[in-house]
């Protein structure tokens, strides 16, 4: 009989469920990264898992595996830790500073900030926890997880200050930042016992202020915010289907749009994980046991898939100039870019014993690509391609 342990890898913000079957190898479902923080795997991995160096990566020693595309020139360059084992990058701004966690030599996960001229240096927020968004003015939000206590959201304001956000009304005491842009909007969402989960926003001004819901939906979840105000994320918890997220627009002033009217039909779950400053969104929906990448152009008419043939290919991130940024599987995780003109090119990774295996969270408009990359299967680092 087939042995299979089903887990979810949290520490600290991978994008993967993993289905370990020990006969013979795993099958891994990609999600996209910001969804790790949606409300029932949040609580169900916040408590035991913040500095587990335990979880395996799938062996592979065949380049071939990779998703379907050209490779792209461009270069790798391992952004390291802190010490330690690990290391992922998250997010990264304009002027060239990435965020995301690594761990130190005590093997606990700090929150990051790096550029070129002074490298990889610990924030100093002192417990474990990852910075998740960096905007122009190198600010960060994110996630911290100080000992025997949930998850806190931080905005980080370099040299001034640390906010950890209040916990959103209602009782949901799980919280983390997801997103925040340059006038200092914060978005997020936290999540209770029982599986409840709301989106919210935050200013210093006007503190935390839960988003409205989807009509007939009773959770949000909140991952990215625009310039103008504009956020994306999922609704569910409707009657009918109370698992099954649909992508979620938030605009000021106006109802929610649910953006699952854009799609196809035949699909199931479907998230929104990023928009950029002209509206395009981006996110994934679940099709035939895949999850696929979605695009959903500005002005909202459509929608367009992002696909590898025969893999998952969630998008995670676009930036200004509409590139697109994911993972994809085939079977193994290759990071990925995508644009209207070239289709998907298939990232780099740091050649290990294992094979190669890669992700990409995040680009900037000059299309330096941020993410990681695995050595062991204990081993993984933040990398940048550019």
């Amino acid at each position: 009989m087939e042995l299979r342990i089903i887990w979810r890898e949290y520490c600290p913000g991978r994008t993967v469920i993993k289905d370990w079957a020990l006969n013979p190898y795993p099958v891994i479902l990609m999600i996209p990264h910001r969804v790790a923080a949606a409300s029932g795997l949040l609580l169900l991995t916040l408590a035991g898992c913040q500095d587990d160096p335990s979880s395996p990566i799938p062996p592979s020693t065949q380049d071939q595996h990779s998703p379907p595309g050209s490779v792209a020139a461009l270069t790798i360059t391992d952004l390291g830790t802190l010490g330690g084992l690990r290391s992922e990058a998250n997010d990264i701004n304009a002027s060239g500073q990435v965020t995301g966690y690594a761990w130190n030599a005590a093997g606990k996960s700090r929150v990051f900030v790096w550029d070129a001229a002074n490298g990889m240096k610990d924030v100093g927020l002192f417990h474990p926890g990852s910075g998740l968004a960096i905007n122009a003015a190198g600010e960060i939000a994110g996630y911290l997880t100080p000992p025997n206590t949930v998850s806190r959201a931080f905005f980080f304001i370099p040299g001034q200050s640390n906010t950890q956000l209040p916990f959103p009304p209602g009782g949901y005491k799980n919280a983390r930042a997801t997103d925040v842009n340059d006038a200092r909007v914060v978005v997020g969402h936290g999540a209770s016992t029982g599986g409840r989960s709301r989106a919210f926003k935050w200013t210093a001004a006007a503190g935390l202020t839960l988003l409205p819901l989807l009509p007939g939906s009773t959770k949000s979840e909140a991952y990215g915010i625009n310039s103008q105000g504009w956020i994306v994320g999922a609704s569910y918890g409707f009657s009918t289907s109370p698992n099954r997220k649909r992508a979620t627009l938030w605009r000021p002033g106006l109802p929610p749009l649910n953006l699952e009217t854009l799609l196809p039909p035949g699909g199931g779950t479907n998230t929104a994980t990023d928009i950029n400053d002209a509206g395009d969104i981006v996110g994934a929906r679940s099709l035939d046991g895949r999850n696929i990448g979605v695009l959903w152009p500005a002005g909202l008419t459509h929608s367009q898939d992002i696909v590898a043939p025969t893999a998952s290919s969630p998008a995670e991130g676009i930036n200004s100039t509409g590139q697109v940024v994911g993972s994809a599987i085939a079977p193994n995780v290759r990071g990925y870019i995508w644009d209207a003109v070239n289709g998907m090119v298939v990232l780099s990774a740091i050649a290990s014993p294992l094979g190669m295996a890669s992700g990409a969270t995040a680009s900037n408009p000059s299309g330096t690509v941020v993410g990681y990359s695995y050595f062991t299967p204990a081993d993984r680092h933040a990398v940048l391609w550019q």
